[in-house]
């Protein structure tokens, strides 16, 4: 499928779920006129999306690096608001930010940003702070969306290459910023290594596995991308060692201790001296892409760029 359509997969995706769901709450209360029974598909819904993230963070919490979560503790309140708003988060992002169609914003003022997503997303995740950014800053921006799903990192720098040269050329700029969510970072990170630093200003990573992630070995062999993030590949390694921090590109990796994905947690942290983090507590794996601090401090990158 050409990649301009793959909004219309994550379409399918949310119809076949909620879609679904309203549709059987909407049977059995035109059947019975039982508001109670009708609420039952809703909830199953509910209830299903609430194990799964539920079982995320406590896997998560499991794997979380001793010292960090000392660092960082988080009551069962707090657990709760979290696991909360990443399970908003996730339902914001494949039932309805995903399955629509991603207008993009390319002319404005300034560095243009150009916004790469993470694993198994597109360019829709992006929406919410694209808007946001677009109010406060007025700055050329473009998302785009990798392909195929499970394809190679590799492949996606050199789509992210031509990505940042069609941006160059639309905005009349010879340099741009990159913000990278979860893999998107490792994107830009490859990217930056085969194709140099002259196209780019400054990056800034969303909850990133620098270092790996910890994914069974089953799961790795499920596509090339999975393979290359696991903890310990020897893709990763290669990236690692070769990036040369004389002439590295500034980059802040913005990320959460208390991430249900990406574990261990400090997966996101990077080693050479250009690299700058900012630890944001009680965050999930996907809040971050809607955290207004998140998105305050791209606002900041992006005004040092000028």
């Amino acid at each position: 499928m050409n990649r301009s359509r793959m909004w219309l997969v994550y379409l399918c995706m949310s119809l076949a779920t909620d879609g679904l769901a309203l549709l059987a709450a909407w049977a059995i209360w035109h059947s019975s006129g039982s508001i109670p029974l009708a609420l039952l598909p809703l909830l199953l819904t509910l209830t299903g999306r609430w194990l799964f993230v539920r079982k995320g963070f406590r896997a998560a919490r499991r794997l979380c690096p001793p010292a960090l979560a000392t660092a960082y503790p988080q009551t069962r309140a707090e657990q709760r608001r979290t696991l909360l708003r990443e399970m908003h988060a996730m339902w914001h992002m494949f039932g309805w930010l995903m399955p629509l169609p991603l207008r993009t914003r390319q002319k404005g003022r300034g560095t243009p940003i150009l916004f790469i997503h993470g694993f198994i997303c597109n360019a829709g995740v992006w929406r919410p702070m694209m808007r946001w950014l677009a109010r406060s800053s007025g700055a050329s921006m473009q998302a785009i969306s990798l392909y195929p799903v499970l394809g190679s990192i590799d492949d996606y720098a050199a789509q992210l290459h031509l990505a940042v040269t069609d941006l160059c050329q639309r905005s009349g700029e010879d340099r741009v910023m990159l913000v990278g969510h979860s893999m998107g970072g490792l994107v830009i990170r490859r990217y930056l290594q085969r194709y140099g630093n002259g196209q780019v200003k400054r990056a800034v990573t969303l909850g990133s596995p620098h270092q790996g992630v910890f994914v069974s070995s089953k799961m790795a062999r499920l596509g090339r991308n999975l393979g290359q993030m696991k903890y310990g590949s020897s893709w990763l390694a290669e990236l690692n060692a070769g990036e040369s921090d004389d002439k590295a590109v500034p980059i802040l990796s913005i990320w959460s201790p208390h991430d249900n994905v990406c574990t261990p947690q400090d997966t996101s942290r990077l080693a050479h001296p250009s690299a700058r983090e900012l630890i944001l507590p009680h965050e999930g794996h996907d809040t971050l892409l809607f955290s207004r601090p998140v998105w305050d401090a791209v606002l900041d990158e992006w005004r040092a760029t000028a």
